[in-house]
């Protein structure tokens, strides 16, 4: 400090003076996010700051946290208790399983936007936080995918839907013991405001949609490696083709080849954005899709790779691409 001049001094008095001010002002700690580092660190050790439990977001994905001692399962808890401003908060890839379901759930129920994908949940934490949801007047978002959802009620995972916008429960291995859960959550689906659903993964053999076009909020559908009933088919298309605002319907890799071809084109065209890459539909029905395609349509984007598609004609094709802004095939 000696060897700077008076100039260098009266600067870093500025700077040091900018810098505490930074640090004392709630406001600006309210509205900073912590979003993942690009490099590995000490993430649990940010908690110990006590301006830290001002901010809104808090995206730790994909960091192990080492949530198996006790003394780090205790500075989690206690940082979610002590943040109130805490809006949004992702632990997607991180082991919770070790966390105690009420405190944890307790706490993230103030949040509007959870996100614990593919976090290792055991049964009586998914309950926990499902109930939560449900009572919580705060979350409106909420992403259990990749987490072992085969055991939890199905009238429970319906009703946790009630008060979302939008939720993720795909590759949660739904249906795969009890029956009932896709059917109660799809019920659900049709008497919700939910606007975005993603169900991936799931079986759904004994659902057909009925009446989901009284849900006229929803605006995107995952149903990406879904197990349909091929008897439904038909059925699914004609009630899929009066959700009037949906604009992303994502039906990749589920087998849609006993659909007709006409019900299914009347169903996509409606719908901005479609993925049927490795639907296994026949050409045909490719056909009539693409035959469809015009200037009312609204259809702009349209994904068929993985299809039997070398033998469409190639005026539709061109058709395709002069109205289309995404085609693959």
């Amino acid at each position: 400090f000696d060897c700077l001049t008076i100039t260098d001094k009266k600067n870093l008095l500025f700077v040091s003076t900018y810098i505490q001010k930074i640090i004392n002002d709630p406001l600006l700690w309210t509205n900073a996010k912590f979003t993942k580092p690009k490099e590995s660190c000490d993430v649990l050790g940010f908690l110990k700051i006590k301006r830290f439990s001002l901010i809104s977001c808090f995206d730790v994905s994909g960091f192990d946290l080492e949530l198996h001692e006790k003394v780090n399962i205790n500075l989690l808890l206690q940082y979610l208790a002590n943040n109130w401003n805490l809006r949004l908060i992702n632990l997607a890839g991180n082991d919770l399983s070790k966390l105690p379901e009420h405190h944890f759930c307790e706490e993230i129920s103030k949040c509007e936007s959870i996100n614990l994908s593919n976090t290792n949940l055991n049964v009586e934490q998914l309950v926990k936080i499902l109930e939560k949801t449900l009572s919580s007047k705060y979350t409106k978002v909420l992403d259990l995918s990749s987490n072992d959802l085969r055991f939890v009620k199905g009238s429970l995972l319906g009703n946790s839907l009630k008060k979302l916008e939008k939720v993720n429960f795909s590759h949660c291995n739904l249906s795969k013991i009890l029956n009932d859960q896709i059917e109660e959550i799809v019920e659900s689906l049709t008497n919700s405001s939910i606007i975005e659903a993603n169900l991936s993964g799931s079986d759904m053999t004994r659902v057909n949609f009925d009446s989901l076009g009284l849900n006229q909020s929803l605006s995107i559908l995952k149903l990406q490696e879904v197990s349909f009933n091929p008897d439904y088919l038909d059925v699914i298309f004609i009630n899929l083709s009066l959700v009037r605002n949906l604009t992303h319907l994502d039906l990749s890799h589920s087998v849609l080849t006993k659909v007709e071809p006409m019900l299914l084109s009347d169903a996509v065209t409606r719908i901005f954005h479609v993925n049927l890459s490795g639907c296994s539909l026949r050409c045909a029905q490719a056909e009539f899709v693409l035959d469809a395609i015009n200037d009312t349509t609204k259809i702009k984007q349209l994904l068929l790779s993985g299809n039997n598609c070398a033998q469409l004609e190639q005026k539709l094709i061109i058709n395709a691409l002069n109205h289309l802004d995404l085609f693959q095939f």
